[in-house]
């Protein structure tokens, strides 16, 4: 699923960004950047954004250990493999190259990328 594409599951996608702005190693990040004197001069929604980029930039095992990224990230994967096993033309130009290390990458970034721009979106509301 492309990026623009998870927006439209806004309540997923909220639920998702309070859940990972609650999790021990965010409040503590959070904790850590507003005591730390090189972030004096940062918003709040940017102190926010880099706690949402750091939970990502975690080990892999980390970042999946939150149950609803694991699981999302689970159906992401297997869409893609029901769409390169559709068919044995499929499977021979696309399913051989599949790159699963990549795609994890590249699913979770795109997942950052979206809660952090939603982020913004609520903090512009308030």
């Amino acid at each position: 699923m492309k990026a623009h594409a998870l927006f439209a599951q806004g309540g997923f996608l909220e639920d998702l960004l309070v859940g990972i702005m609650q999790t021990p190693y965010v409040l503590e990040d959070l904790r850590g950047m507003h005591r730390d004197k090189n972030y004096r001069d940062y918003t709040e929604a940017e102190i926010k954004e880099r706690a949402i980029e750091h939970f990502f930039n975690q080990e892999l095992s980390d970042v999946l250990a939150f149950e609803p990224i694991w699981e999302w990230l689970k159906e992401q994967i297997r869409s893609d493999l029901e769409w390169v096993m559709h068919s044995v033309e499929e499977f021979v130009y696309d399913g051989m190259f599949y790159q699963l290390e990549t795609a994890t990458d590249d699913k979770l970034h795109d997942l950052a990328k979206e809660l952090i721009h939603l982020q913004r979106k609520q903090l512009e509301r308030r």
